[in-house]
């Protein structure tokens, strides 16, 4: 921690706080600053980051550090016209401007070979300035330019230094509460707690809270300090639990802090105002994304044309409004702090298109979760399961809008494809708990037989398939007896294990719990290929695996997953003992 009232000379603003936090990145900017070769610096990062607060502390350690006293910082929030940045420069310098001069000639005698630090604070809607900046420090030799801005002025002599989240705590963090008290976010919110309440403390029972709340707020200083000030009305449980709707709780009444600093919702408001239409249009239908998206998901779900996302979303990046994971070095993936998507999600509710991002999106996950399911048993299957596994929060959101819209065909491949990706995580009870909401949209007890078109029958045969296994694997055969006698009645028996409906009839047992004689996998879907029309269609349980199938087709069978509750892997295809492409007619043994 650092007390800022220390810096509070050559100019630079004074505050009450401690800055808290920084100390790395306080560190790696010095370092940046005190290189010879270094002109200018540029802090970047989404509203809320605290970029000025750490540009002031960077300015102040420069001073002390270089002896150095022409610093001076330059607020521009309140500048509308970037014509106007060189004169309040110049007055931050203390250069008495003459009329019918040029401003930069003028403050380049007055500065002449000085050593001084500038902190321009505010640049994002100044960009027009940016070459007299750089006309400046060409004219200046000795003079550095420290500027905060979400995004970078893009001149040839910038160093750009993107202000990251605050560190988090991590679980195993609550149980320490010195070392949890040590956590940039943690001691932040009690630093700022202990304002307007100063018997606020951590303690073992509300440790767990107030680090939920850091991880919750991602390490956003501003969102934490507004978070802060609830405390004293609010337990730390109810601030939690009110975090949903995080833009009504984060709203502070300090007088003496710009009005966009007041509410995160206005600090995020002052970066969207500034955006052009076709980059609104974007930043507000990305919020239908619960998690991370391509260039390809963002063009498929905001209705972009191919060749104009890319320079849309390169601009919102640039704007620090969304930001690139990191780990994939194939296929770029974005997101957006969850602070920024709510505001976006209620821009987006405030106009008509909110209705057809989220059908879009809906749409564009259910195709993923058909090519995934698609994949099961082959090759291609791995990759399919860890993009499932990155993009699985996208597809559960899909399925809940498909369930609340009464989208049965789209609703049914989303379970199955999620019920296959719990089973190769071992979370069984998860994936059968999909497949127990979905099933009665289709299997319903007022359902005509028969009733339904093929997209949602083979939804209804790939959950039924992914039930059973699931049903088997946990040893609960009510359910899949019950589905089963459903699908019969209506004389499309489905079968209800691994092999792929779009490839073989099967006739089969596997291993698991006894039925009592009731067969627990019966039947096959009526959507086959001709070829196979005379395969067996029977299977009935007992130990062991016997599947028999026409010539030529393809078949998959699975062997129960060994976890106790583990995640099994990362594969369906570590519980798959093999494919056969039957040559004689029958299998041969294992």
């Amino acid at each position: 921690m650092r007390d800022a009232r220390r810096a509070s000379r050559n100019g630079l603003p004074q505050s009450a706080d401690l800055f808290v936090g920084r100390d790395d990145e306080l560190s790696a900017v010095s370092g940046m600053l005190a290189r010879p070769q270094t002109r200018l610096v540029t802090l970047t990062g989404p509203p809320g980051i605290g970029k000025t607060r750490l540009a002031v502390a960077c300015a102040a350690a420069y001073a002390e550090r270089s002896g150095c006293a022409a610093v001076v910082f330059v607020d521009l929030a309140q500048v509308r016209d970037p014509a106007l940045v060189m004169a309040e420069l110049s007055q931050a310098v203390g250069v008495e401007l003459r009329g019918g001069r040029d401003l930069i000639g003028q403050l380049a005698a007055a500065v002449g070979n000085e050593e001084r630090l500038v902190v321009l604070d505010n640049c994002e809607h100044l960009l027009a300035a940016a070459p007299d900046v750089g006309q400046v420090l060409a004219a200046c030799p000795r003079l550095r330019v420290l500027a905060t801005s979400r995004e970078r002025l893009r001149l040839s002599a910038e160093q750009e230094f993107p202000v990251p989240p605050l560190a988090m705590p991590a679980s195993a963090d609550v149980a320490d509460l010195g070392g949890l008290a040590a956590n940039p976010s943690v001691a932040l919110l009690l630093d700022r707690a202990r304002r307007t309440s100063p018997g606020f403390d951590l303690t073992p029972a509300n440790a767990p809270l107030l680090a939920s709340a850091c991880v919750r707020l991602e390490g956003l200083p501003l969102a934490i300090e507004l978070a802060a000030a609830r405390l004293k009305v609010l337990t730390p449980g109810e601030l939690v639990s009110r975090l949903g709707s995080r833009m009504e709780v984060l709203a502070g009444s300090t007088r003496d802090v710009p009005a966009r600093q007041r509410a995160l919702r206005s600090a995020i408001a002052w970066s969207y105002d500034l955006l052009d239409p076709r980059e609104r249009a974007l930043f507000r239908r990305l919020s239908v994304f619960a998690g991370g998206w391509t260039l390809a998901d963002a063009a498929s779900v905001c209705g972009v044309p191919a060749d104009e996302v890319l320079a849309v979303v390169e601009s919102l990046l640039e704007k620090s409004l969304i930001r690139r994971l990191p780990g994939d070095e194939e296929t770029a993936e974005f997101s957006m702090l969850e602070s920024l998507r709510e505001f976006a999600a209620e821009q987006l509710a405030s106009r008509a298109e909110a209705e057809e991002a989220r059908a879009r999106h809906a749409a564009h996950y259910a195709a993923l979760a058909a090519q995934f399911e698609a994949a099961i048993g082959l090759l291609e299957e791995r990759a399919w399961v860890l993009r499932a596994g990155r993009h699985h929060a996208d597809l559960r959101a899909a399925l809940d809008h498909c369930l609340g819209g009464g989208q049965v065909a789209r609703a049914l491949s989303l379970a199955a494809a999620l019920g296959w990706y719990h089973y190769t995580r071992g979370d069984l009870g998860h994936g059968q708990a999909l497949v127990d909401a979905v099933l009665p949209l289709a299997t319903g007890k007022d359902q005509p037989a028969g009733h339904g078109d093929d997209a949602t029958a083979g939804g209804l045969d790939g959950v039924l398939i992914v039930g059973g296994i699931l049903a088997w694997a946990t040893g609960t055969q009510a359910g899949p007896r019950t589905c089963c006698s459903r699908r019969s009645s209506a004389a499309r028996n489905v079968t209800m294990c691994a092999a792929r409906r779009s490839r073989a009839p099967f006739s089969g047992t596997l291993p698991g719990p006894a039925a009592s004689g009731m067969p627990l996998l019966t039947g096959i879907s009526g959507r086959r290929r001709a070829s196979a029309r005379g395969a067996t269609r029977r299977a009935w349980p007992g130990r062991g695996t016997t599947l028999a199938c026409s010539p030529g087709i393809a078949v998959t069978w699975i062997t129960p997953p060994v976890c106790s509750g583990r995640a099994c892997g990362t594969s369906v295809n570590s519980t798959i003992r093999g494919r056969w492409h039957g040559r004689h007619g029958g299998l041969a043994p294992r």
